[in-house]
């Protein structure tokens, strides 16, 4: 495995734009039930559908960094970057928990309480769990064959097999129940789900896709936007809610999106003007902190002040209030920045 030298910009553009699409889903994903099936469900399901690749992209950015790299031990990987992950999702966890339990909560109650985390944490407890595989995937990445191989496998084992299972049990009898039975027991897509876009991060970057090929899956990418929504916005038009399956991370759809956007940066962003690369770098390294405090702005903004996604019309305040919940992030994560013992915790 080579080393880069040269600092990848169009990594500090999407994890920046991943930030932001982080706090738009979430915003999105405020009464998004409540609201069905309205105007304002509508522009909350438009949103949220469009941003639903900002978890993908940061997990192939991680992909492309940490696979290239050939100067971590074991030793290493756990004392330094497992560990501070670990330390970011406890801090967080505990300072979730400390508005979510009640006033009877006792010590052991409140440690259930940091252990489960928030709901937006699972990606640091994913990571945890993909790194901790790195030296298997070290393994993998070595042999350009056998890289191909495992992202085709796990395509096949996370998208191909839960799509397939998906569309028997909503169209076939119950002989094929069989199928959805052994899927449901096996966990097919749980295995190797997210590790397809941190080893498909990797070979992107050392494997350059040519013209063609980006073509194409620019083509996919567009295709998946209009399928998303045609699938989520027909069910709704009849009447009833759309299948929870259009709502992950794992269908064809984001799969494609997600590798559209990173080919793209990674094609037209490769390099920003000088003047733009400390605010670039600033933004890109606060983008963890974003990630973490957005849902406590977003919690205070509404206990505080009664100010949330439903203030205004939809059609213009999701953007807005999300613009203002981004930028107060960024601030309060700045000021935590300046903390030395909460530094870690943020960047």
């Amino acid at each position: 495995m080579v080393m880069k030298e040269e600092r990848i910009w169009a990594f500090d553009i999407l994890r920046i734009a991943s930030a932001f699409a982080v706090v738009l889903l979430h915003v999105s994903a405020e009464y998004f039930d409540e609201s069905f099936y309205s105007s304002e469900w509508v522009f909350r399901n438009f949103f949220g559908q469009m941003t639903r690749w900002c978890v993908p992209v940061f997990i192939m950015i991680s992909g492309a960094l940490f696979l290239q790299r050939d100067d971590i031990t074991i030793e290493k990987l756990y004392k330094k970057y497992i560990w501070r992950i670990l330390l970011v999702y406890l801090v967080w966890s505990a300072v979730y928990a400390s508005f979510r339990i009640g006033s009877n909560t006792n010590l052991l109650g409140f440690i259930g309480v940091v252990i489960s985390g928030p709901l937006h944490l699972w990606f640091l407890k994913m990571l945890i769990g993909l790194y901790m595989c790195l030296p298997l995937f070290w393994m993998i990445v070595k042999d350009k064959k056998v890289e191909i191989y495992f992202i085709f496998l796990s395509f096949f084992v996370s998208v191909v097999v839960p799509l397939f299972m998906f569309v028997i049990e909503k169209t076939s009898d119950n002989y094929f129940q069989i199928f959805t039975d052994l899927g449901e027991r096996v966990k097919f897509s749980m295995a190797m789900g997210y590790s397809y876009f941190f080893v498909l991060g990797h070979f992107l970057v050392v494997h350059p896709l040519n013209s063609r090929y980006r073509k194409m899956v620019y083509i996919l990418g567009i295709m998946s936007v209009f399928l998303l929504l045609l699938f989520t916005y027909i069910p709704a038009l009849q009447g009833y809610h759309p299948d929870g399956y259009y709502y992950s991370y794992k269908t064809p759809f984001i799969y494609f999106i997600t590798a559209a956007l990173f080919v793209f940066a990674q094609s037209h962003c490769m390099s920003i003007r000088q003047n733009l690369r400390r605010i670039v770098l600033f933004l890109s390294k606060m983008s963890l902190g974003v990630y973490v405090v957005h849902m406590l702005v977003m919690y205070v903004f509404s206990s505080s002040f009664g100010v949330d996604s439903r203030t205004f019309h939809p059609g213009y305040w999701l953007i807005i209030y999300t613009i203002i919940v981004f930028v107060s992030s960024y601030v309060v994560t700045g000021i935590i920045a300046q903390i030395p013992f909460l530094k870690k915790t943020v960047c």
